[in-house]
């Protein structure tokens, strides 16, 4: 008994099987889910900074100083605009899913 039966795929250069007979990625459709996933985790991301370093100062007048140079309000703005561009890239039609979960994985680790 076989979990994954490979034989009714396509093969050749344009086909969906590797060498040895082994699919080589994902599915369309779980790599288009995936590509909408990655934007809300995106939009989260850029929520979670924004509600973290530029409302607290809005309630604490002790934290203000902190924003009078770029040290302090520049890697919250950064992470924000990484957040909404990756947003942004990842609710684009034609940009291959494939690329849009590379783009994630480097999302995730900076």
């Amino acid at each position: 008994m076989r979990l994954l039966d490979v034989r009714h795929l396509r093969t050749g250069p344009e086909g969906s099987l590797a060498e040895k007979g082994r699919p080589d990625g994902l599915p369309d459709d779980l790599l288009q889910k995936a590509a909408g996933r990655l934007r809300v985790v995106a939009l989260i991301f850029a929520l979670g900074f924004f509600l973290g370093n530029f409302i607290p100062p809005l309630f604490d007048p002790t934290t203000r100083d902190v924003y009078q140079s770029i040290h302090g309000w520049g890697p919250g703005a950064a992470s924000i605009i990484l957040g909404l561009m990756v947003a942004w890239l990842a609710s684009r039609p034609n940009i291959p899913p494939q690329t849009l979960m590379n783009i994630g994985l480097v999302f995730g680790v900076l």
